[in-house]
């Protein structure tokens, strides 16, 4: 994966890093609670998906290409906020709260962002079977 090097706003050089991506899906596909309702993804600052929780094929694609609220959503985690969204998700069809959490690359002054995917059914689950 090839980067550039800015300083000043000039770029100043170039690395090519080689990471194996795969293990940061599986890592993320490890929690309890990963299924089509409850699911992780790791972006870039700008939109590229680095890992999926479900969904492998996903990677390397761009979600800020086709979605220009997660454009502003990674704007936001890009100066160390955490973002919360209510929307229907694209690739489940289903209604869900989605949480986008800074996360600082060290070395760097860089943030990407983990995007938490939970259904809304998901997260009061538990509260209607109480009712």
């Amino acid at each position: 994966m090839p980067c550039s090097i800015i300083f000043d706003g000039k770029i100043v050089g170039a690395i090519n890093a080689d990471i194996d991506i795969d293990d940061i899906s599986d890592e993320l596909s490890t929690s309890s609670t990963n299924g089509e309702d409850d699911f992780s993804v790791l972006l870039t600052d700008s939109g590229d998906v680095v890992a999926h929780s479900m969904d492998k094929s996903k990677i390397m694609t761009n979600v800020a290409e086709t979605n220009a609220d997660i454009k502003n959503y990674l704007a936001q985690t890009s100066r160390n906020e955490e973002v919360t969204a209510t929307e229907t998700y694209k690739d489940t069809g289903k209604e869900s709260i989605i949480i986008y959490e800074p996360v600082k690359i060290d070395g760097t002054d860089s943030y990407w962002a983990i995007q938490s995917i939970n259904t809304k059914s998901y997260v009061i689950k538990d509260a209607v079977r109480e009712l």
